[in-house]
């Protein structure tokens, strides 16, 4: 496990490496200097696992560093799916359930059957009080998942059932 106490220095090294990979294009190697299989994938995880490490101090004072991360990664790849939704949950933990639902649809435009992006975009209809809208995304959670997302699935029709 990490342990990082400098998270302003940490953040801006996060942002340079986003920085530094889009002008490479990606084209990261191993220690034999041949080239990585799926670096956007590595990259992708690589921040991921950064930002969890922001979101795992439970300091809301961390928050403005996501955003700065999930942005700057937006900024070099627009279509990163896994930053707009770091930054709803940001907003989410803010109270700003406009700001958060704006994300998410940005994010929906990308990819409009991602169940987990769903199932968010219902709970946010869902804290903001839009009954019909919550119920809506809820449904389209379940027809969205696979085998692998039961779970998300009994979610999503469990809230079903408490909006009725």
């Amino acid at each position: 496990m990490y342990h990082v106490k400098d998270f302003t220095s940490f953040t801006s090294d996060i942002i340079a490496l986003i920085t530094y990979s889009k002008k490479i294009e990606n084209n990261w190697k191993k220690e034999d200097f041949k080239l990585l299989d799926k670096p956007d994938e590595m990259l992708y995880g690589a921040v991921q696992d950064f930002q969890e490490l922001l979101f795992a101090e439970g300091n809301e004072k961390l928050y403005d560093n996501i955003i700065r991360i999930s942005e700057e990664m937006l900024k070099n790849y627009p279509d990163h799916l896994q930053s707009r939704l770091n930054i709803s949950t940001i907003y989410i933990a803010r109270n700003d359930y406009d700001k958060s639902l704006d994300a998410l649809q940005k994010a929906e435009k990308i990819d409009s059957t991602n169940p987990i992006l769903l199932y968010n975009i219902a709970s946010v209809y869902k804290m903001k009080g839009e009954k019909e809208n919550a119920k809506k995304y809820f449904a389209l959670t379940t027809r969205n998942t696979t085998q692998k997302e039961e779970k998300l699935k009994e979610a999503a029709l469990k809230q079903l059932d408490l909006l009725k």
